[in-house]
């Protein structure tokens, strides 16, 4: 509606004006349509630039969560009341990493992903 109303107006305006060699408006007639045509174009761009980075944040959360291990290795005390120190005293098994909950004891390897967040109950090591 709004396109319509300026191109009537506009119009409407154009047979009522007679061209005049000084006529300060008739410079400034195509200002309107340069400015508009321009904030559309940064408009466009800038939606264009977002989509941009929007796609590339979403590869890089991919290719960070491609990294992460599909399995860990869980263990779980032969006995009740068995601390983590006594590694005799603990069976451990291969499970997905969506099975462990808070409070597991994952045994994690040298050189080995870790795929979970944790602190280290028994053993030195380094994360990287």
């Amino acid at each position: 509606y709004s396109v319509v109303a300026v191109i009537a107006g506009m119009a409407a305006a154009a047979q009522h004006r007679v061209p005049h060699e000084h006529d300060p408006l008739a410079e400034h007639d195509s200002h309107f349509f340069e400015t508009s045509s321009m904030l559309i174009t940064f408009v466009t761009l800038g939606k264009l630039l977002e989509a941009s980075a929007k796609r590339q944040t979403t590869d890089a959360l991919r290719a960070l969560m491609a990294l992460a291990p599909k399995t860990a290795t869980l263990c779980t005390p032969l006995h009740a009341g068995a601390d983590a120190t006594g590694v005799a005293d603990w069976v451990c098994e291969e499970v997905t990493t969506a099975l462990l909950q808070t409070g597991d004891v994952v045994k994690v390897l040298p050189g080995a992903a870790s795929p979970a967040d944790g602190d280290v109950v028994a053993g030195v090591s380094a994360v990287d």
